[in-house]
């Protein structure tokens, strides 16, 4: 009979004996402790909410899926917060110098470029 994740011992063992390797995973990716950390953490608050719906021999690959899809979610948002802060540094300094108003810049072609790259 397979056993039961939604269990409080069962899951306290899953925990124990992936929550490190998954860690160590993601801080191989990333090179960053405290990054590798939290989408561990979410991926198994993640396990807990759906403890009923996955099957004990499937919840390494599961767990696994589920912080490396949080961790790369992350990046893939860094990247974009990454390239609007780099968009709004480049008006801030185009309107403090004087050459552009607030609403060139808005209305500007380049930015409406710029932001389609972005997004398709």
């Amino acid at each position: 009979m397979s056993q039961n994740v939604c269990q409080e011992e069962v899951y306290k063992s899953i925990f124990y004996t992936h929550s490190e390797h998954i860690r160590n995973f993601l801080y191989y990716k990333s090179g960053n402790m405290a990054l590798a950390e939290d989408p561990v953490q979410d991926a198994f608050g993640k396990l807990w909410e759906n403890c009923a719906k996955v099957e004990f021999p499937k919840v390494r690959s599961y767990l696994f899926t589920i912080a490396n899809n949080l961790f790369l979610n992350h990046v893939n948002h860094q990247k974009v917060v990454l390239k609007f802060e780099q968009i709004g540094y480049r008006n801030v300094s185009l309107i403090a110098s004087g050459r552009y108003s607030i609403s060139n810049i808005w209305n500007a072609p380049a930015i409406d470029n710029y932001a389609d790259k972005l997004f398709f």
